[in-house]
This record gives C-alpha cells, structure tokens and sequence, in this order.
C-alpha cells in the first residue's frame, strides 16, 4: 500500500546551466545529472524528462575552494568521482532490498573528501584544494540530500513559501544560529564565505547534513551555489526569482 503522503508523479523534469559570473574568467561550479538502476549508471543532458517513476536519479552541484585551477578541479573531481562510487556503493548495497540512503551519501562524501586529500598531496597545484558538495538522491517522489559547504537546495511547492532544505555551513550562518547576527547581518558579513564545513581541504572528513523530503506533483527543487544566492536582493524578490527560475526551467529537476 503506497503512502498517502508520498503520491505517484508521471513525469520529472530536468534543466541545469552554469556560468562563470562578470568577474572570474575560469568556472569553479560544476554540476552531475545521473540516472541509474539495477544494470547501469548514465549520464543526463543538461535537459530532459524521464517517466520512469522507479528509477533513481542524483542532481549535485559543487563550488571549487582555493581559486584558480585549484578550485576548478576540485568541483569537477568531485563530481566525477561520484559516478564509480554510485555504481560500486549501489549495486554493493542497494540491491539487497530496501536502499541505505543516509548510509550510501556519507559513503560518497567520505570518499570524494579522500580521494581530493590524495590529489592535494601529489600534485602542487591543486594544493589545500576543496569543494562544497550538494548531493541530492530522487526515487519515487522522495528526495534524500547530503550536504557540505554553502551552496544550496531550495524546495518550491505552489501555495507555499520557498524552503531552503540546506543550511549554510559558515561562520556567519553558525553566528545567526547561536543568536549572534541576524540573517541580514551575515549576507553583509565578512565571514559569510568562511565556510566550516567542505570536502577535500585537510584532516578528517566533516559530517555532511542529511535530509530527505516527500515530493508531491507540481514541486520543483533548485540546487546552485553561492553564485546565485549571494545576489543581493530583498527576500520578497529573491523568492520570485526562485520561482522565475523554476518556470524557466534552469538548475531545476521538476515532479508534474
């Protein structure tokens, strides 16, 4: 008997695009569309549509950490590491009978965080390099989501306010969640882009949010990086332009 609250949807829909910005010549975010079952892993375009309700798909988004092509690479390491450890992790474990989720996305982050720890010993370049990480898991109308770093996942439901389903992991966020700062304070502040969670970087892994959401007909779900949500605007206005780029169809997988 399918949950009430976990209804079937027909179609998802995908979108994603990615640019550098007025003021960086190299792009250090970079994003993965897979979709993946009991045979295989394939990537996705950057759009499409897809009726297959049982499927499993993964949207992620990385931001670089250490500039230039430090930072580049990592984002894009990150993501590419991914791809083998779906397929290795899921076929290991999510073939056995129901799926691991929360235990699958730590997994991923940990190794990603290893393998970017093992690029930054051996090559110069890409020395104390490190990436934000939202990784998002969608199967039958449930996201489940691992996070790390200050990019973001907002959910749109018609009707309702915009939710941001990620926290910000910086020492201005940690400021406005102890009492000391307002968020408006901290869209301002000078730590707002110190962040105090990321993979890669030095040391042991951090643990990443875990979440999950029941997705109903009709949601939309962005994910992007502080390139997008550190525009300065009034709440009101930055609400409409989520909801614009929703319609629009950009960074946006979408249940109808």
């Amino acid at each position: 008997m399918k949950d009430a609250l976990n209804p079937p949807w027909s179609q998802l829909m995908w979108h994603a695009a990615t640019h550098p910005g007025r003021y960086r010549r190299r792009n250090e975010d970079a994003f993965l569309l897979l979709n993946f079952d009991a045979q295989e892993v394939r990537y996705l375009g950057k759009e499409g549509q897809s009726h297959g309700m049982h499927e499993h798909f993964i949207f992620a988004v990385s931001d670089g950490i250490g500039g230039g092509v430090g930072g580049h690479h990592a984002s894009q390491s990150a993501l590419k590491l991914l791809v083998p450890l779906v397929s290795k992790m899921f076929h290991q474990k999510g073939l056995k009978g129901e799926v691991p989720f929360a235990e699958l996305l730590v997994s991923f982050t940990r190794h990603i965080h290893e393998s970017l720890l093992c690029m930054s010993r051996h090559y110069q370049e890409c020395e104390r390099m490190g990436a934000t990480l939202t990784l998002g898991w969608v199967h039958e109308a449930r996201l489940h989501f691992a996070h790390l770093g200050d990019s973001r996942i907002y959910l749109i439901r018609e009707g309702q306010a915009c939710r941001q389903l990620t926290e910000d992991h910086t020492l201005a966020a940690q400021r406005v969640k102890e009492g000391k700062m307002t968020p408006q304070q901290a869209r301002r502040d000078e730590r707002a882009h110190v962040l105090t969670k990321s993979i890669g970087i030095v040391g042991r892994p951090d643990e990443p949010q875990l979440g999950n959401a029941t997705l109903q007909p009709g949601d939309s779900l962005v994910f992007c990086t502080d390139g997008l949500s550190d525009v300065p605007m009034a709440l009101e206005r930055w609400e409409t332009t989520l909801r614009e780029f929703a319609e629009a169809g950009c960074r946006t997988p979408k249940l109808e």
